[in-house]
């Protein structure tokens, strides 16, 4: 089987959800400077339409960013990402 060379960052979130919109702001001014890095990819799962990717990966709420390499959670991280945070996440996935 051959690696996945890629991060997924999946993100669920709620545009009734404050927390939510500041967290996909953030991710998203990282995701646009790290992808001219590395392999990155982002998917949004809006939590208030119902989504099987919702239960698969066990969300009960918003915001929830769940981080994948080689297929495989890394990380998961509950409530609001500022870009400062989202920052150090990136630079901690690229140090590898």
């Amino acid at each position: 089987m051959t690696e996945n060379p890629y991060i997924k960052l999946i993100l669920f979130y709620s545009n009734f959800n404050p927390e939510s919109i500041r967290s996909r702001i953030a991710i998203w001014e990282l995701v646009d400077r790290y992808a001219r890095l590395s392999k990155i990819v982002l998917e949004e799962v809006n939590y208030d339409v119902a989504d099987p990717t919702q239960k698969l990966y066990k969300v009960n709420g918003t915001p929830v960013l769940i981080i994948l390499r080689d297929q495989k959670i890394i990380r998961r991280y509950l409530g609001k990402v500022e870009v400062e945070e989202m920052e150090q996440i990136m630079d901690n996935l690229f140090k590898r």
